[in-house]
């Protein structure tokens, strides 16, 4: 089974990226997707479970939320990917919550006979990046949109 790793800080744009792929999956491809929150509230389970190809009903679809895959809730992550092995799904995004460690969600993948990792993908929101490392003046005109000056100008 392989595994693809979105992580990435909270507002990042994981869940609209994990949204994007299941929206543009051909019909060939089953995904199943481990969605992971930190908050009581299962919120970015809700809005996968919202008009996508995965479902609790059929096991590709299992919401972790109220804690962190890498931290309390890495026992329920290792039970999930074999839930997954068990309904015969090939290929798991896994959404990691803004919190989470992707070092130690790695380990617990390891750990789980069957389970290869294929990707990681970590997303970053770019104008906050901009801004913390370089400045409010390099986020407010991003790259696409700065314009070059001529030094006699």
């Amino acid at each position: 089974m392989q595994i693809t790793l979105i992580t990435g800080f909270l507002g990042a744009g994981k869940t609209t990226f994990l949204k994007r792929i299941l929206r543009e999956q051909g019909p060939s491809v089953r995904f199943g997707v481990i969605v992971n929150d930190l908050s009581e509230l299962e919120v970015d389970g809700e809005l996968i479970r919202l008009g996508h190809s995965v479902s609790e009903e059929d096991g590709t679809l299992i919401s972790l939320y109220h804690g962190s895959i890498s931290d309390t809730r890495r026992r329920d992550f290792g039970r999930a990917l074999r839930q997954m092995q068990e309904a015969g799904v090939s290929h798991v995004l896994v959404e990691t919550s803004g919190g989470s460690r992707p070092g130690e969600v790695i380990e617990e993948l390891k750990s789980c006979g069957g389970a290869v990792l294929h990707a990681v993908a970590c997303l970053v929101d770019a104008r906050a990046w901009c801004t913390t490392t370089m400045g409010p003046r390099a986020a407010a005109h991003p790259v696409g949109e700065r314009r070059h000056r001529s030094p006699h100008h």
